[in-house]
């Protein structure tokens, strides 16, 4: 490529694009925990906070959004070591994100 202009044309050609380092390894941090959360059957608040499911809100934002608007069903106490911890059925993710938006 000896021109600006090719450099551009191969860019748009293979559907690519120039983008600030940070932007790129904050949503590959993001995806990666989404994708995390997507395998598993139950995820922790901290779990979904961590993967920004319903928007850049804290753990605590997370359990709060979730005891208003989530089924009883779908949120369920599991054992952790000496302590219980709430989790969220994935299944019902989707759901919830559209109440969010």
């Amino acid at each position: 490529m000896s021109t600006l202009e090719q450099f551009v044309d191969y860019l748009k050609s293979n559907d690519l694009m120039i983008a600030p380092r940070d932007l790129v390894q904050e949503r590959v941090k993001i995806q990666s925990a989404v994708d995390l959360v997507n395998r598993k059957v139950f995820a922790s608040f901290k779990e979904l906070s961590d993967a920004q499911v319903f928007g850049k809100i804290s753990p605590q934002g997370v359990k709060i959004f979730l005891k208003k608007y989530a089924k009883e069903d779908d949120l369920i106490m599991l054992d952790k070591g000496n302590r219980s911890v709430w989790k969220l059925r994935t299944k019902a993710i989707q759901q919830l994100q559209n109440l969010r938006q």
